[in-house]
């Protein structure tokens, strides 16, 4: 404010001292901005309003539209060419297990619950391949069962089995895409859904009714929901449930969490070093941790129900079994390797003779 000189009637006059007029007003300005910038720090942040380690875009309706049409389409390639790919040793045991679930399945009216959860009727329905979880072999079942016998909708009944496998290759092909949309644009959605279609090995896999490609799709989708979990509070439980599910697909999946507490921890050194605070983030990531080990492994142990009985000894022996895997010799540079050790280039080596050379530039240069 200015020093202003008012006469005997009241009436103001011209000011004396425009210099000190001047030097007060450019006080209050610089004032008023100050308490502007404490009031701004001084309201609480948002996780989602934060910088974090992977910044993601809108997806638009084009572009849902277009990776529907691409996962759809590989959708149809599948189950077109599913009667070129053979039946390899693995998928044979699961059609046998699947069908003892669908056993059990359709006995579940006439006995009902208490009966068919009884330690007799589940040996039978679940004793077979018992050393992996339930999942997909209950999924292999109720397609061929419902798909197949009873509706006739797959008239081949190979392809009923492997239909739920199909499903989530098409929709890890939309996934990928949408995802590459949301982070660099259409072009990038479409290079990545066809870079993952065009996997020889996994076009191989995508056909049958075994376990490989479902955990592919269940590690894609645990990611998904773990950066939807860091700014969107239903993803928290939503992480919890889709471990859950990969736990029963196949052991693999026990490995997520590592993965992403490698993630997590690279996370919050990156907001240290950023001098920000780290108070939200740990208690975010502490939520997220809770739901993926209570609800994860809830899901795990409810839908096995060959864990209802003996269920410690009988975990123990699962793990067991993979501990202990038998190992596939394989025919690696003209030396049969019959178990490990394997040499420290052979994934390396491998990953170049199986992914398509425009596959491995791509990925080189995006390095």
């Amino acid at each position: 404010m200015g020093i202003t000189e008012v006469s005997e009637d009241h009436k103001p006059i011209r000011n004396k001292h425009p210099d000190l007029t001047m030097m007060n007003d450019q006080n209050d300005a610089s004032s008023d901005r100050t308490m502007h910038n404490i009031e701004e720090q001084s309201k609480p942040t948002k996780l989602s309003d934060q910088t974090s380690f992977l910044s993601l875009g809108p997806v638009g309706k084009l572009d849902h539209a277009f990776a529907l049409f691409v996962s759809l389409f590989y959708l149809y390639w599948l189950m077109i060419s599913s009667s070129e790919i053979g039946i390899p040793r693995d998928e044979s045991i699961y059609f046998y297990a699947a069908d003892r679930f669908i056993d059990w399945w359709t006995r579940l009216e006439e006995l009902g619950w208490l009966s068919s959860l009884s330690r007799g009727e589940v040996d039978r329905g679940f004793a077979i391949n018992h050393e992996h979880p339930m999942l997909m072999k209950e999924l292999f079942g109720l397609s061929q069962y419902y798909l197949h016998q009873l509706l006739g909708w797959i008239t081949d009944p190979i392809l009923a089995y492997r239909f739920p496998t199909m499903l989530m290759a098409s929709g890890l092909c939309y996934a990928v895409i949408v995802l590459g949309c949301s982070l660099a644009g259409v072009w990038a959605g479409a290079a990545a859904g066809l870079a993952l279609i065009g996997m020889p090995r996994l076009f191989f896999h995508a056909h049958l009714a075994c376990f490989d490609l479902p955990v592919t799709w269940m590690w894609f989708a645990l990611s998904l929901a773990y950066l939807g979990a860091l700014s969107k509070r239903r993803w928290i439980i939503g992480s919890g449930v889709i471990l859950g599910l990969a736990f029963a697909t196949k052991l693999n999946a026990f490995f997520a969490p590592f993965t992403l507490l490698l993630v997590t921890i690279i996370h919050l050194l990156q907001r240290r070093r950023g001098g920000h605070s780290l108070a939200p983030w740990v208690r975010r990531y502490s939520w997220l941790a809770a739901s993926l080990i209570l609800i994860g492994f809830t899901i795990f142990l409810i839908h096995w129900p060959w864990l209802y009985h003996d269920t410690w000894s009988r975990l123990m022996a699962y793990i067991q079994f993979h501990a202990r895997h038998v190992h596939y010799p394989v025919d690696y540079l003209g030396h049969l390797y019959h178990g490990p050790p394997f040499p420290i280039h052979f994934p390396f080596v491998f990953t170049a003779l199986t992914l398509p050379v425009a596959t491995l530039v791509l990925g080189i240069v995006g390095l």
